[in-house]
């Protein structure tokens, strides 16, 4: 039979290892979800607007498309054009 060392006793051992384990595997889990947050935020993206209209229809009567008369340009509502590639 082993010889026990006075005063060691061994049901506090098992405690302090499983303290032990427990402490290692909250640190762990701590970390991972803090790198997780810290991923999430600068793999973030703002979401871009929709372009703005430059031009716009101007009548619900109707009419052909090449007709500037139809069109008001969207920062001079007093101009009136077709659209073109830029709009």
């Amino acid at each position: 039979m082993p010889a026990r060392v006075l005063g060691a006793r061994p049901d506090l051992e098992v405690g302090a290892m499983q303290f032990t384990r427990r402490r290692s595997a909250l640190v762990l889990l701590g970390l991972v979800g803090a790198g997780a947050a810290v991923g999430m935020a600068l793999g973030a993206r703002q979401a871009t607007a929709a372009p703005t209209c430059t031009i716009s229809w101007n009548t619900t009567a109707g009419g052909t498309y090449e007709t500037a008369a139809k069109w008001n340009d969207a920062f001079n509502p007093a101009t009136h054009r077709v659209p073109n590639s830029t709009d």
